[in-house]
C-alpha cells in the first residue's frame, strides 16, 4: 500500500509538471504471470527480476519521463513530451524487450516473462488523479484479456 501511495504521488506531480505539454501520456506496465517466478524460484529470484525489469524501463524512457513502481510487479510510467504514437511505440519496445529477457534464476536456470501494458493519455479535464489512473487500468486490463503481453491504448 505504501508503494502505490508513493507511486500516486509521483504520478500526480509527474502529471502537473506535464500540465504544459499537450496530452501527456501515461503507461501502466504490468508483468505477465509474475507469481509464477515468486512461486517457482523464491521472492528473492523476483525481486531480482523486478530490479532488472525496472532498468528495462529507465532505459527505454528519457529524462524528462516518470518511472515509479505501484506496487507488486505494476509500475506506472508518465511521458510528458511524448506523442500517444510515440508513447505507443515505446511501450512496444518495452514489451519486446521484457519478452526477449531471460533472468538467471536459482541452480542456474533461466525464465522469462512478458509483460502487458496500457496506455492513456492526461486530456487536462481530469482533475481526479485517481480517475485517470482507472483510465489506465482498463487500457491494461484490455490488454490482459486480448492474450497478454499487447499494448493496448
Amino acid at each position: 500500500m505504501v508503494l502505490r501511495r508513493i507511486a500516486t504521488a509521483t504520478f500526480a506531480v509527474g502529471v502537473c509538471l506535464s500540465a504544459c505539454a499537450t496530452q501527456p501520456k501515461q503507461a501502466r506496465p504490468d508483468l505477465d504471470s509474475f507469481k509464477e517466478i515468486n512461486d517457482t524460484y523464491g521472492h528473492q529470484a523476483g525481486d531480482d527480476v523486478l530490479r532488472t525489469i525496472a532498468d528495462i524501463l529507465k532505459g527505454a524512457v528519457r529524462t524528462s519521463d516518470v518511472v515509479a513502481r505501484y506496487g507488486g510487479d505494476e509500475f506506472l510510467l508518465v511521458l510528458p513530451q511524448t506523442s500517444l504514437k510515440g508513447a505507443q511505440e515505446m511501450a512496444e519496445r518495452i514489451r519486446i524487450a521484457v519478452q526477449d529477457a531471460k533472468f538467471e534464476m536459482p541452480g542456474g536456470k533461466s525464465a522469462g516473462t512478458t509483460m502487458s501494458i496500457g496506455v492513456a493519455f492526461y486530456d487536462g479535464t481530469e482533475t481526479d488523479i485517481d480517475a485517470l489512473i482507472v483510465r489506465i487500468d482498463t487500457a491494461l486490463y484490455v490488454s490482459k484479456r486480448s492474450g497478454k503481453n499487447h499494448v493496448y491504448s
